[in-house]
């Protein structure tokens, strides 16, 4: 696993700079209300990609590691075919959506619909060639959409810093990167039979009604503080939440995109289907708690060099709430979601999602209306730690066990020693910088935790270093 993860996880750091770098841009340039609204308009069109894009991509990686060659033909003409179809419904969302939401009078529906339509082909091709192992196009097409997407909202920014500008921008970086993915020449697709097809739609349709209505739990405080505050309070909340998004969903893809393809390939062997997700659960707590840590301790540093001095005169408390239920959604969807895809009982994550949503509905007009941002950050805290042992519970009833290595605890007790120096050092130590204080923390909390991960050795951890640097020595001949 670790080859996989060293092979892909630098073109991903390069993906989250380009993210911060955008945010940064985007929050500097635009005035705070200019924000909220582009934060309201991205994350409908988000809310309608779950809905008519991720379920086949999470449909594909199901089921094609596994497939054979003509399996794989069948699965590819059916992800390829509907993810082309769904742009029509998306279309027509768009566009009642300018007739009926407000914040789509601001721009115009086609730049909306092509944002959408280029992100959602481009993170389908992306993934067709991560599952087909063509390691180098992946990292090429990567780079390029993280590069131009710097350069290209530089530039909106720059000339004129609008919402249209901004989504344009964004656009035109994906519709660079999929010019290089997507397929050359001739495109033949074949239709599949109603008995393979249903297979496909069994596993798939849920989790497209799922997309939808988490996406709608997710995202539902942005319109409830839109309607008991303002528009400034959105784009506060919205950056913040971008920003710690930002650090905490990429640093789980970065792991979880090289590392669940090799974990699905054991699906149909018990056995060692636990052994390699009890190996990913590992490597996912070892790498994430860390930074859920650190985005904490220098919030105010990364607020201020990020987005500016308008977003750190904000209670600090949201951000930490907010970094929490980022945490927990991350990892119900790239750990605990696994028991129910496992077992094949994705008909459950609606009920799920639903549930989410009507958590998050009361409690966000409760909590927002007496603290305000502190309260809508509380109330998605809430709901992301109840649907996430919702999804535990759903997941071991139906028999998947879910196996936690005992070498947890050290890295808990690492986490925890980290936790402390941090707390000392923001206590003790006064920096009048903010670029200091966030290197001066993240840099000595980083070298103590490789060493104490060293020295406590969890999960072998000196041994699968060892025998890594061993394989990619190059052999000498006698």
């Amino acid at each position: 696993m670790l080859n996989k993860l060293f092979a892909y996880a630098p073109f991903q750091m390069v993906s989250a700079l380009s993210v911060f770098a955008v945010l940064a841009l985007q929050a500097r340039h635009l005035e705070i209300e200019q924000y909220g609204v582009l934060a309201l308009v991205m994350a409908s069109a988000e809310i309608v990609r779950l809905f008519t894009g991720q379920w086949v991509n999470s449909t594909f990686i199901r089921f094609y590691p596994q497939a054979d060659i003509d399996g794989r033909k069948e699965i590819h003409d059916f992800s390829f075919g509907y993810t082309l179809i769904l742009l029509a419904p998306a279309l027509i969302v768009f566009i009642l959506a300018k007739i009926l939401y407000e914040p789509f009078t601001e721009t115009s529906t086609s730049v909306v619909f092509l944002f959408f339509a280029s992100k959602t082909l481009f993170l389908y091709f992306h993934q067709v060639i991560r599952l087909r192992e063509k390691t180098n196009t992946y990292q090429i097409a990567a780079s390029i959409q993280a590069v131009t997407m710097t350069f290209f909202t530089w530039m909106a920014m720059i000339y004129d810093p609008s919402i249209e500008t901004a989504l344009i921008a964004m656009t035109c970086s994906y519709s660079f990167g999929l010019a290089f993915l997507s397929p050359k020449g001739r495109i033949n697709l074949q239709a599949l039979s109603i008995k393979k097809s249903s297979t496909y739609f069994k596993y798939g349709i849920p989790l497209a009604v799922t997309g939808l209505i988490f996406g709608l739990s997710t995202r539902v405080d942005r319109f409830v503080i839109a309607e008991l505050m303002d528009s400034h309070a959105v784009g506060v909340y919205s950056a913040l939440s971008a920003l710690i998004a930002g650090v905490m969903s990429l640093s789980f893809t970065l792991i979880a995109l090289p590392l669940y393809p090799e974990v699905i390939k054991f699906a149909n062997n018990p056995i060692k289907l636990r052994s390699a997700h009890a190996q990913y659960l590992a490597i996912l707590i070892t790498l994430t708690l860390p930074i859920l840590l650190g985005i904490c301790f220098v919030s105010t540093a990364a607020t201020q060099l990020l987005l500016g001095e308008k977003y750190t005169n904000e209670n600090e408390l949201p951000f930490y709430f907010i970094a929490l239920a980022t945490y927990l959604i991350n990892l119900k969807g790239h750990y605990f979601d696994h028991g129910l895809q496992f077992t094949l009982k994705t008909h459950l994550t609606p009920y799920i999602a639903a549930f989410g949503l009507l958590i998050n509905i009361p409690t966000s007009y409760l909590f927002i209306r007496f603290l305000d941002l502190l309260g809508a950050s509380i109330a998605a805290a809430i709901t992301s730690l109840a649907i996430l042992l919702l999804t535990w519970y759903l997941a071991k009833i139906n028999n998947y066990k879910f196996e936690i290595p005992p070498d947890t605890k050290l890295v808990i007790l690492c986490n925890i020693v980290i936790a402390v120096l941090a707390t000392l050092t923001k206590t003790f130590i006064n920096f009048n910088s903010y670029y200091l204080e966030l290197i001066f923390i993240t840099s000595t909390c980083t070298t103590t935790y490789i060493v104490l991960l060293l020295v406590t050795n969890p999960f072998k951890l000196r041994e699968l270093i060892f025998n890594f640097i061993q394989a990619k020595r190059p052999t000498t001949k006698g």
